[in-house]
């Protein structure tokens, strides 16, 4: 590859945290498989794609759900400017203990360890929200109320239609299912790789 992501060393660090803590890193994200349901750090695709949303805001505020090792979440806050700051919430203790001590001296940067349904709400609305967790089952009111009108969502780690085993096709998929049914959004799905995609969703 001739042109190749240039990845800030504030997330080559938080790589060598993930390694530390034993939370997976997958090159080419979760592929249909034995692994394809596990967590894992997104991959630099998505996570140069969440750097140039992260700088077009200014004076904003950013919210991640899932934490994870804080692969992402470091992608984030290398595109924070103008005052803009970041929240992620992660509901495993141990890793949100992690990343905090991680980014304790990136004073834009706040972990905060929970379920997104409740607090999180306090914390927002968001002019971006990464959306890197909480389940198939999320409400959608919920989680719309916690961006702004004209604001971001993405989502990451979908499978291609192309690469669906035959067991899926025919099945609504949630996570589309939220972009372009809900009502909530205007939407896009973009492919990063072969065998990745994302939705970058704008809040109506």
């Amino acid at each position: 590859m001739q042109y190749q992501i240039l990845v800030p060393d504030l997330v080559k660090e938080s790589k060598q945290l993930a390694d530390a803590l034993g939370f997976p890193q997958r090159p080419e994200g979760n592929r249909v498989g034995s692994q394809a349901a596990s967590p894992s750090c997104c991959i630099d695709e998505v996570g140069s794609l969440l750097r140039i949303l992260a700088s077009s805001i200014v004076g904003g505020r950013i919210g991640e759900i899932g934490t994870g090792a804080g692969v992402g979440t470091a992608w984030l806050a290398s595109g924070l400017r103008g005052g803009t700051t970041l929240v992620s919430i992660e509901i495993d203790e141990k890793l949100g203990r992690a990343v905090s001590d991680h980014f304790k001296t990136n004073p834009g940067v706040e972990i905060v360890t929970g379920d997104w349904r409740g607090s999180f709400s306090q914390a927002g609305p968001f002019d971006l929200l990464f959306f890197d967790g909480g389940g198939a089952d999320v409400g959608a009111e919920e989680l719309a109320n916690l961006v702004k009108p004209g604001g971001f969502v993405l989502v990451d780690d979908l499978t291609p239609e192309r690469h669906w085993p035959d067991a899926w096709k025919g099945s609504p998929d949630p996570k589309r299912e939220l972009a372009f049914n809900s009502g909530h959004y205007s939407s896009h799905e973009i492919l990063l790789t072969e065998y990745v995609s994302a939705l970058i969703m704008v809040r109506v």
